[in-house]
């Protein structure tokens, strides 16, 4: 289900990120910004709502899981555009009908618009959620046929198929992707400190190169740090195995997979995959310096590496190619 939410402002303990803000800013009339999950996508479009103070101009719009309604989808999206300041006054009240059309939505959106003088941004996280054909296709033509004032932020774990070519071409279409949203070591320590985490410049380096910039698997080095008697010692053993990672891909790529899907992905091979355990689910062991994923049994990483060696994760590439949203996905059995 898709549903409309205010963007918030709050910036508490939002590492700083005047570069992608300002890209933000001075982007062409569509944003995209595509990343695996937990690269940051949805914390940066936010705080920069925040920074550049547009809660009022800006219409957000989260896609529910699965979103195949192209009717719920278009009045969360005129909805939230009517939460702005100028649509308050242009767009016009509309309420679900049995014979109520999609594209009848989508042009009485271009019409209500056309006379927008003041800038307002639609912006639509999860768009790799939109599972119906049709409603993209109805996006495709608002995004197309849109008012220069209305600008579009696309917040997506994977590129959706919109004809976005042609934007490029024309030069209408800014792109931020996942080497983008990586952390820098200074951001890193920014988060770190934020966090209330600290740690000698060395230790934050190790985790910074550990993590690749990743945002979540930051955050979650900063949740496990909290607290811990012998910090330095922590950031030299974190890896892709600690439980809170673990705990992150089961919850956001993972457990959104059918179970049918779940039984043998095949992998491309990569440096980092968690050995599967015959343990019973829920129970954690420390071995050999590494935590056990004994939730994961079902799935198995290329070869089946034996022992418990750990090598230094590539998280969002984990992240990405465990998902069946994933082009790189390819289930097997």
């Amino acid at each position: 289900m898709t549903t409309v939410n205010e963007p918030s402002a709050s910036r508490t303990a939002v590492v700083s990120r005047p570069a992608l803000w300002q890209r933000l800013e001075a982007s062409a009339r569509v944003m995209v910004v595509s990343a695996p999950p937990g690269s940051g996508k949805t914390v940066l479009v936010r705080s920069w709502i925040g920074e550049a103070s547009l809660a009022g101009r800006a219409a957000w719009v989260p896609v529910g899981r699965g979103e195949r309604d192209p009717q719920r989808f278009w009045l969360s999206v005129l909805g939230a555009l009517r939460q702005t300041i100028p649509g308050s006054v242009l767009v016009r009240a509309l309420t679900a009908a049995p014979d109520l059309d999609g594209w009848a939505i989508t042009e009485r959106l271009l019409t209500d618009l056309a006379s927008l003088d003041d800038r307002i941004w639609l912006v639509i996280d999860d768009l790799h959620e939109l599972g119906a054909d049709e409603a993209r296709r109805q996006l495709e033509l608002l995004l197309m046929r849109a008012p220069p004032q209305l600008r579009f932020v696309l917040a997506t774990r994977h590129d959706v198929r919109l004809g976005l070519h042609r934007l490029r071409l024309e030069g209408e279409l800014t792109e931020i992707r996942e080497a983008d949203l990586r952390f820098t070591a200074a951001e890193a320590r920014e988060m770190f400190d934020n966090a209330g985490v600290a740690l000698p410049d060395s230790a934050v380096m190790v985790l910074h190169e550990r993590t690749e910039g990743w945002a979540a698997g930051l955050r979650m080095a900063a949740l496990s740090l909290a607290g811990h008697p012998d910090p330095e010692r922590f950031a030299a053993e974190f890896s892709g195995t600690e439980r809170t990672v673990a705990e992150y891909l089961l919850a956001e790529v993972l457990e959104r997979q059918p179970d049918s899907r779940l039984r043998r992905p095949r992998m491309p091979s990569w440096r980092w995959w968690p050995r599967p355990m015959s343990w019973p689910a829920g129970r954690w062991r420390r071995r050999s310096g590494t935590w056990g994923w004994p939730a994961l049994s079902r799935v198995h990483g290329p070869g089946e590496p034996g022992g418990d060696r750990a090598q230094p994760a590539l998280f969002p590439r984990a992240a990405e190619r465990t998902s069946a949203d994933s082009p790189t996905f390819r289930p097997r059995g």
